[in-house]
This record gives structure tokens, sequence and C-alpha cells, in this order.
């Protein structure tokens, strides 16, 4: 979380707000911790061991002070360039979705792709698009994504669902049929230090 921390840090964003669902992960004797960094409190479910990330992610969204939001998994990285990506992209988006590289700069297999309804299995995998490709049935990476609070805040994701039980997928269905559209921006990446999917 620390390492994340750092890479936002260094974008040198003018105004700015860390929102941490979780545990402090800063201890008492570390100085300079950032003062736009804010915890909203970790989730605890009673009697149900599943991660509990929606709750976390509607928390985040609630709580946020700005209309764009960044939602990242503790796994994650940003560039050196990202902030300055993000501006020439410019603000017009509602859903925005980035590419996502490995520690090597392989491609992250699930970070542009669109929903498969025929999944039938736990094996099955939903089908990468090209970074110069748009589909209606394009999904949210749960991992990572961008927002517009204004627009999602009555969307929120599921809390009947945890995570990896489809609740990106979920969010996507229900920020179309919202009238939501999902984009790509094919300039600008996050880094992702690990990949749970076998593609």
């Amino acid at each position: 979380v620390k390492e994340l921390i750092q890479t936002i840090e260094d974008q040198h964003i003018p105004n700015y707000e860390i929102l941490i669902s979780g545990p402090d992960p800063y201890n008492k004797d570390e100085a300079n911790k950032n003062p736009y960094l804010k915890l909203v409190g970790d989730v605890q479910l009673e009697e149900d061991i599943r991660p509990p990330l929606c709750h976390k992610k509607n928390r985040i969204i609630d709580q946020a002070s700005y209309n764009n939001i960044c939602i990242m998994h503790d796994r994650y990285l940003l560039p050196d360039n990202w902030y300055e990506q993000m501006k020439k992209y410019g603000n017009f988006f509602e859903a925005l979705c980035l590419k996502t590289f490995n520690l090597d700069g392989q491609r992250f297999g699930v970070d542009w792709m669109k929903f498969d309804p025929s999944i039938s299995g736990r094996k099955h995998l939903n089908r990468a698009l090209l970074y110069n490709e748009w589909h209606r049935d394009a999904i949210i990476p749960g991992g990572s994504f961008i927002v517009k609070k204004n627009l999602f805040e009555h969307i929120k994701l599921d809390e009947r669902l945890h995570w990896d039980e489809m609740e990106d997928m979920q969010l996507s269905r229900m920020a179309v049929l919202s009238g939501l559209l999902i984009q790509l921006d094919p300039d600008n990446y996050y880094i992702s230090r690990q990949v749970r999917h076998g593609v």
C-alpha cells in the first residue's frame, strides 16, 4: 500500500485525496505521513469470510470529496507520467479503463474486455478486446477503474456480491443500463504486481 501511495505522491497532482478502506499502512513511528491520506475504515462482516470489496469501494465512493475517483486494489502502481496522460485525455469520461501491464511490461490480459454471456464455468474467461476496439458489453475491471462520483453514487456496487463473484461485471451492466459509457484510454496505463488470471 505504501508503495502505491508513493507512486501517487510522485505524480504531483495539485488537488487530490487518498482514501484507504483497510488498516493504516503506517505505524506510529513513521514520519511524513501524507496529509491528503484519509482512512475511511475497514469493513468486517460478521459470519462471512468472503472479502467485502464492494462494501469497501462503496464506502470510498460515498466519502470521496472529488468527482473524479480512481479506485485501485493494493497490487497496483502508477507509472511516472500517469497524471500527465490523464490531463491529455481530459475530463470527458463517465467510466474510464486504462491498459494494465505487469512488472515485465506485458499486457495484463483482463484489463480491457467484453462480457461473454456464455460463461459456464470458473475457468472460462471473457474475451480481451484490442486497445482500438470498443464493445457495448465492455467490462469495468474491478481491480482498477476511474469513474465520476455523481454518476456512480446511485449505481454503486452490489454488496450482496464479494470479491471474485463477478461484481465488476454486475457494476458494468448497471452502468450500461443507466446509459453510461465505458471507455478506454489507450495511451495511459497502470502497473500490476500480480496477475491472478491465467491469460
